[in-house]
């Protein structure tokens, strides 16, 4: 007779580590503006074009400091020389909400963002084509998640950055 399969697949994958990025911040290290009791007016959106010294190229929504610094606040298109490509949502001149994030090795991200990192729910697809989604926190993969390897056998469990003891086989029946 045939081997019935029903195995639970117990695997200890490892996750290749996520390319996470530098991109070049606006201006010098700002301190912060003494805070007074004034009510806060919006402040006016710029639409810019800017090219940073290091090459990259910012595309979008800016806010200007009341020290006159701009800053990416609103949806913008950050691009450095070599090929990484930031689409989506900034806040304090930083990577803030949801966007995409495309590396030159030809990994992207799609999902949210907290201060430049991967954080929150996003979906990681490698080079290689595998792909995870799930939870991400500070650019670690952490939490409930699902990884789909180069077969395209999607497996899902608890993952702990790189390491994901105890997954499940998604048994397409």
């Amino acid at each position: 007779g045939r081997p019935s399969n029903q195995v639970a697949v117990c695997a200890e994958l490892l996750l290749p580590s996520l390319q996470a990025t530098e991109l070049a911040a606006q201006g010098e290290s700002q301190s912060p503006e003494n805070l007074s009791s004034t009510p806060v007016s919006t402040p006016e959106v710029f639409k810019i074009n800017f090219i940073f010294p290091n090459g990259d190229k910012y595309d979008g929504d800016c806010t200007r400091t009341s020290s006159g610094i701009f800053e990416r606040n609103g949806i913008g298109i950050h691009t450095t020389p070599n090929g990484i490509v930031y689409t989506g949502s900034w806040k304090d001149d930083k990577m803030n909400g949801f966007g995409r994030l495309e590396h030159f090795s030809g990994a992207v991200y799609e999902g949210h963002f907290k201060d430049n990192m991967f954080h929150g729910l996003g979906t990681y697809t490698f080079p290689t084509g595998a792909k995870y989604t799930g939870n991400f926190n500070e650019n670690r993969v952490e939490g409930e998640g699902q990884y789909t390897d180069i077969q395209g056998l999607e497996w899902c469990g608890n993952f702990h950055f790189t390491a994901a003891p105890g997954l499940r086989l998604k048994l397409h029946m």
